[in-house]
């Protein structure tokens, strides 16, 4: 409201100045360039509006979106955990790909059989357990998912998304514990 009074008052003395150099006094209201100026005014703001509404939103979705990978990733282990009488390590018969066993620290999450001393492969879940590894919606490409998990001293599994969103004010990283 208050740039539509902006825009008006800038085509209200715009208008004046017109009228000064016209030789006609008799045309009141608006001049057709100042509903064009209104118009572009009123235009850009509202560009403006929805482009920071969208950025706030995808940021929202990308959040929700971890949230359901990692709920998938969290039922793919445990149903991993209960067919294999307790233990995520081992060969999956479902596919003939070996499991590796949980770290004790958290590491990087690969889609892939490739683990380096800082990640852990569980494409050992694809087609018996989940369609694809999930891949973090800012961070996560090729094998790397962006996601990390580990399991504690009580036997807790943690999975993590450390990818901070800027628009959602967060401390700690998103963290699914089963």
């Amino acid at each position: 409201m208050k740039y539509f009074r902006l825009a008006v008052s800038f085509v209200r003395k715009y208008n004046r100045v017109m009228k000064k150099n016209t030789f006609s006094n008799k045309s009141r209201g608006f001049a057709v360039t100042g509903s064009f100026i209104i118009t572009l005014i009123l235009l850009s703001a509202l560009i403006i509006f929805i482009q920071l509404y969208y950025s706030q939103s995808s940021s929202k979705n990308k959040d929700e979106q971890r949230t359901t990978d990692m709920k998938a990733l969290s039922l793919a282990i445990g149903r991993r955990i209960s067919d294999n009488s307790g233990s995520f390590g081992g060969v999956n018969i479902g596919n003939g790909k070996t499991c590796p066993n949980l770290p004790s620290t958290p590491l990087e999450i690969t889609a892939d059989v490739y683990i380096t001393p800082r990640s852990v492969g569980l494409d050992c879940l694809v087609s018996t357990y989940l369609p694809e590894i999930p891949l973090d919606p800012a961070s996560g490409f090729g094998v790397n998912t962006g996601y990390k998990i580990y399991i504690d001293a009580g036997k807790k599994i943690h999975l993590l998304a450390e990818t901070p969103e800027p628009s959602i004010p967060r401390t700690a990283p998103l963290e699914l514990v089963f």
